[in-house]
């Protein structure tokens, strides 16, 4: 999925803008349409030029929210992680973020 995603936003630099909505998050990925119990409260919504901050940002405020790794202990033989190291080392974007909250 990474690459894909690399091939798409190589040919769009500095003309793409990234909205996640962190809210209703559950145990599994919101694209099974189904409506499982919330993991952790609503905590916002995020914006960013950067696909990897945004989605690192998203995952350190589940996990505050939960108050440890929820999606590891949830799902211990898969790291969430290991996709976004991916797709900063391919330049896809950074693991840095400053959050800027409004």
């Amino acid at each position: 999925m990474v690459e894909y995603a690399k091939a798409i936003l190589d040919s769009k630099k500095k003309k793409s803008g990234f909205l996640n909505f962190c809210i209703k998050v559950t145990r599994e990925c919101d694209c099974l349409a189904k409506d499982d119990p919330r993991i952790v409260p609503d905590i916002g919504i995020f914006a960013s030029t950067d696909p990897v901050s945004i989605d690192q940002a998203c995952l350190d405020a589940v996990n505050k929210a939960a108050g440890k790794d929820i999606f590891r202990e949830l799902h211990p033989q898969r790291d969430g992680a290991k996709q976004l190291m991916h797709a900063a080392s391919l330049g896809l974007g950074s693991l840095e973020y400053a959050l800027i909250v409004v």
